[in-house]
């Protein structure tokens, strides 16, 4: 079955509205009410079917934040190949662990800045701060349209 059949299936609908009602109908990174709205997947794995994911992997976001997660994944990469030249496996996966286990509490530019002091890599410095001003501009752009 194609993907975007898998989307109009009932148990596909039924948790996407699951997840909308979570989020409070409001995208999680901007907070836009207006636009169309998305319920994104955090992560993939290819033996779950798009309803089988746990809640926490999925979250809503607006048209505009949701196309702008596509980008993310060359700021992945990168961030995956300079955690693997600086850690051994094991420390990946204690890493992984306690960054899963912990809170967000930091606003996103606190987080972004405390990864550019963290990462040497001046490529990657650059991707990783200009995805938060990007993201930024979105939410800026998006009040100012609402007030």
């Amino acid at each position: 079955m194609a993907y975007s059949d898998k989307l109009k299936d009932p148990r596909w609908q039924k948790k996407r509205l699951e997840i909308l009602e979570r989020d409070g109908w409001a995208c999680q990174q901007c907070g836009d009410t207006d636009s169309t709205l998305h319920v994104h997947h955090r992560w993939y794995q290819s033996n779950l079917e798009p309803w089988g994911y746990p809640d926490q992997a999925l979250v809503t976001l607006c048209e505009t934040c949701h196309e702008g997660e596509a980008d993310i994944k060359e700021a992945i990469d990168c961030l995956s190949l300079a955690v693997r030249e600086k850690f051994l496996t094991s420390e990946i996966a204690d890493l992984t662990i306690a960054i899963s286990s912990m809170p967000m509490v930091c606003a996103p530019d606190v987080v972004a800045s405390a990864l550019s002091l963290v990462i040497s890599d001046k490529e990657l410095q650059k991707i990783i701060v200009d995805l938060y001003f990007y993201n930024l501009k979105v939410t800026l752009s998006k009040k100012a349209n609402d007030g």
